[in-house]
């Protein structure tokens, strides 16, 4: 499977189904932290808080994923705290 990166540096998918499955979103995650396109931990709080404002709590399912979001959000926020300590 092959994977690039965009002008964002942002792994993207080639492949004819828009879906990834978990495995895919593993290795994607990975090439992005292999090729330095991670985000720094602060950036990456900053942009989950914009995706948990943006979600459509009237959607079904949301709840739930606002829920996941804001526990990898503050996983980033521990392992930020953590660096700055060091």
């Amino acid at each position: 499977m092959a994977y690039a990166a965009n002008d964002r540096g942002i792994a993207t998918h080639h492949a004819k189904s828009c879906a990834m499955n978990r495995t895919d979103v593993l290795i994607a995650i990975a090439e992005v932290a292999r090729s330095g396109g991670a985000a720094a931990p602060e950036d990456a709080i900053s942009q989950l808080a914009m995706l948990i404002d943006d979600l459509e709590l009237s959607c079904s399912g949301s709840e739930q994923v606002m829920e996941m979001l804001l526990r990898i959000a503050a996983c980033l926020w521990n392992l930020q705290q953590e660096r700055m300590r060091l």
